[in-house]
């Protein structure tokens, strides 16, 4: 099947590598910080995961074997987070290996997978950031403008025709 990602394949099995390594010894924090930067890697599987998780309860169940074949062969690091004595992304053993004797061997042509594969920004571009501090320096003038003349105009002890 095929998949979009934000990674070139190439640059998607060197950050598997990186975070399998990493991870082995210090899964990530859950949830993400506030101010925490994303990690796309991180973002792209647990998305897989949930379209997965959602076929699964949909009775889908060819379709949540190859969103799961995706996970092992690309997301391998994510599915070997260990949490809480078991791997907290894998599917059950006899679940995997029912799939498998179902679907193993079938093939799938066209599958393209369906999960969210867009990249999310959390932090706003340089224009963005710009662009917002000088619409808000704007209204903070016209506002803090406007208080000044409406002031003069009603000073007290002041008669105004």
């Amino acid at each position: 099947g095929s998949f979009r990602s934000y990674f070139s394949a190439s640059e998607l099995a060197r950050r598997d590598l990186e975070r399998r390594e990493r991870w082995a010894s210090t899964p990530p924090r859950r949830p993400f910080g506030a101010l925490e930067i994303e990690d796309y890697y991180q973002t792209e599987a647990g998305w897989r995961v949930h379209a997965r998780n959602d076929a699964i309860e949909r009775g889908e169940r060819e379709l949540a074997w190859r969103e799961n074949a995706l996970l092992e062969r690309h997301y391998g690091a994510f599915l070997s987070i260990w949490r809480n004595g078991r791997f907290e992304h894998r599917l059950d053993d006899w679940l995997r290996e029912d799939l498998e004797r179902e679907f193993g061997e079938r093939p799938f042509p066209g599958f393209e997978s369906g999960a969210h594969n867009q990249r999310i920004w959390l932090r706003p571009s340089r224009p963005v950031l710009w662009g917002t501090a000088v619409a808000f320096a704007v209204v903070i003038g016209a506002w803090g403008w406007r208080r000044t003349t409406n002031s003069t105009e009603q000073s007290p002890g002041r008669l105004v025709p």
